[in-house]
This record gives C-alpha cells, sequence and structure tokens, in this order.
C-alpha cells in the first residue's frame, strides 16, 4: 500500500501525516512543525473495531473500562464498582481484560503498597488507550439487552393473587424510591466536586458523561416509582386496599 501525505495549514501550524496500513493497524506518524521550526513527533495507532494496538481482542466491557479510566485513575475494584448501573461485570471478567491492555498499552497501572495485603494496582489510560477510545465511541451502538424479571411475570398477572402482587410493586416501588435518593445524593456530591474545576455539564468536562448518565438513571427511577404507584391503584381500584 503506498503512503498518503495530508499536508494542512492553521495559522502558523503545519502537520504531515504520513499513513501506514499494515494488518488491521494504520499506522499514523504525524509530523509536525511550527513558526519557530521547532519539530514534535508523534506516534499514533489508529485502532479497528475488535482490535487493540497489536491485534488482540477487544470486546465493549473493554471499552467501556477505558471510558472509565479517561476520567481517572482506578483500581481494578472501583472500575467494577463504577461499571454496574450501565453493565453487568464480574471480577473475573474484569481484571483479566485489564491484564491484557496492560501487555497492549492501552493502560498502565502503578503498584501502591498496602500493610499486610498485596499491592494495590492502580490503572490509568495511555495515549494509545485514548486512540482506541476516540475510534470506538462514535461508531453505531447495537440494540440494549433489558431484563426484568418482574416484567415477564406481568404476562401471566392474571393468574397471581392481587394481594400478593400489590405487595411486589410496593417493594419495587421501595427499592427504586432508595435508589433515587442514592442517585441524587451522587449528582449533588458530582456538582460540588466538579464546583471549582468548572461545570460537569460542559460537554469537554471528564464528568460530563458520569452527570447525564445520573439524570437518566434519575428519570428513570422516577418513571417506575410513577408506574408502580400507577399500577398499584389499578389494583386498589379493582380488588381493594
Amino acid at each position: 500500500m503506498q503512503p498518503q501525505v495530508l499536508v494542512t495549514f492553521s495559522l502558523s501550524l503545519y502537520i504531515f501525516m504520513h499513513v501506514e496500513k499494515l494488518g488491521a493497524i494504520d499506522y499514523m506518524y504525524i509530523f509536525t512543525y511550527n513558526s519557530h521550526e521547532k519539530i514534535v513527533l508523534r506516534f499514533q495507532a489508529s485502532v479497528n473495531r475488535g482490535t487493540d494496538s497489536r491485534g488482540g481482542a477487544m470486546n465493549t466491557l473493554s471499552y467501556g473500562l477505558l471510558a472509565l479510566l479517561s476520567q481517572g485513575p482506578c483500581t481494578g475494584y472501583e472500575l467494577m464498582l463504577q461499571i454496574q448501573p450501565v453493565w453487568q461485570a464480574k471480577h473475573s471478567q474484569i481484571y483479566p481484560l485489564l491484564a491484557k491492555m496492560e501487555q497492549n498499552d492501552l493502560v498502565h497501572f502503578v503498584a501502591v503498597p498496602q500493610k499486610e495485603k498485596p499491592d494495590k494496582k492502580v490503572y490509568s489510560i495511555t495515549e494509545l488507550g485514548i486512540a482506541a477510545l476516540q475510534q470506538w465511541i462514535p461508531e453505531q451502538t447495537s440494540e440494549p439487552v433489558k431484563r426484568d424479571e418482574l416484567l415477564l411475570k406481568l404476562y401471566g398477572i392474571w393468574l397471581a393473587d392481587p394481594v400478593r402482587m400489590g405487595q411486589l410493586f410496593e417493594e419495587r416501588l421501595q427499592m427504586f424510591t432508595k435508589k433515587l435518593a442514592k442517585l441524587t445524593a451522587s449528582l449533588e456530591e458530582l456538582n460540588k466536586e466538579k464546583a471549582e474545576d468548572g461545570d460537569s455539564r460542559s460537554l469537554r468536562s471528564t464528568s460530563f458523561g458520569k452527570h447525564i448518565l445520573l439524570k437518566r438513571a434519575m428519570d428513570n427511577a422516577h418513571m417506575e416509582i410513577e408506574w408502580c404507584k400507577w399500577v398499584q391503584q389499578l389494583l386498589r381500584e379493582e380488588y381493594g386496599s
């Protein structure tokens, strides 16, 4: 494949991009010349979907972990906790992926000593990891998968005891009421933390994604609470309290 060269000019900045293709990877060498004739060389690997910088497998969870790390360093345990609201994942899934991505220079870690415990690994995303993330984020996403046991039961609700069904909806209402309170507190804490650094509602804030995810979860909790109350009212109207 012949190398491709693209030259752009912006103010006093020239950028020369030399692109070579090797297998699934486009290797981009970026030479930057400024008005003072200083030269900066940067290497970037453009990662195709489904592969990492060395051709290894990258699944959705891998990219999700990179997305979380783009907000700041985390341990594997912290990543597991943070990803749960949007993607169910266990230790046994997360740690092998972190190890693989560390081998492929997408993340790196610092070992932090602990008393009477093994060293704690704190992971950070690398420039190559950022490049992979920037290519993955704009790609088309698959249809969301939703599983809800109560919703399955509702197809046969006409066979159930109305009193017991009322209890199930009350349990769900209480669950989402507690969840809403926790989400509200999390959003308030996020806004407090970012008050000095800038508005978390700004697209360029590292907390923007977390802000809109919390807002979505809160709206969903509100919807669930109102739905439960509505169904409870229907049951009371037909079967009494």
